[in-house]
Parts: C-alpha cells; structure tokens; sequence
C-alpha cells in the first residue's frame, strides 16, 4: 500500500511539472521563431522563454526603441496584465529618458502567448 501510495504521489507531481512547451513543443516553437523577429535583444528572448510556459492572465512589453522589456504574470485579467506590462516597461525608460513620448514608449507584443500583430 505504502509504494502504490508513493507513486501516485509521484505521477501528481510529475503531471504538475509539465510545461505549455512540453505539452505542445510544435507551438512553443513557432512562438519562439516569432519571438526571434519581433524581440530586440537575445536577452528579451530569454525572458520570453521564462514568460511562455507562466500561467495565462500575462503580457509582455518592449520598448519602441531600444531593447527594454517587462512582462506581468498572474494578473487578474489579460487586460490588467497588459496595463501593468506597459507601465513597467515605460518606467525602465524614464531611467534613461525625461519623459515617454509615442516615439520613447513601449507596446504590448505579446499576451497570454499570443503575438500581437502590428
């Protein structure tokens, strides 16, 4: 009873592993393929990597014009996750500039694993 009891405590945890990639390696490719051409930076697309495989409810922001990006996860809502997203990304920029403008700004690029089209 004892080893049926621990490897059903196993098989839970390990179904509880499992990433977004690892369940559907086909989508976590192209959405890192897309990521490699709208991303600014090989660091933006490690963040990216980290931010695909969190919980829905999350978005990811890049600066305009340079290589500044934030992301939000586990936010009440998807448009919620975009606000705080743009406002984190937007406040890196105020470190380097003196005010956002259209031009000095971020944009959503992503939420919840979906890329925004332009």
């Amino acid at each position: 009873m004892k080893n049926k009891l621990s490897l059903l405590c196993v098989a839970v945890i390990l179904s509880g592993c499992a990433s977004t990639s690892e369940k559907d390696p086909e989508a976590y490719a192209k959405s890192l393929a897309q990521a490699k051409t709208v991303l600014k930076s090989n660091r933006a697309i490690e963040l990216y990597q980290k931010y695909y495989d969190l919980p829905d409810n999350k978005a990811f922001a890049q600066s305009k014009i340079s290589g500044a990006v934030s992301y939000v996860t586990f936010s009440g809502s998807k448009e919620l996750a975009a606000s705080q997203a743009l406002e984190r990304c937007n406040d890196l920029l105020l470190k380097r500039h003196s005010e956002i403008t259209d031009k000095v700004s971020c944009k959503i690029v992503n939420v919840n694993n979906e890329w925004i089209s332009e």
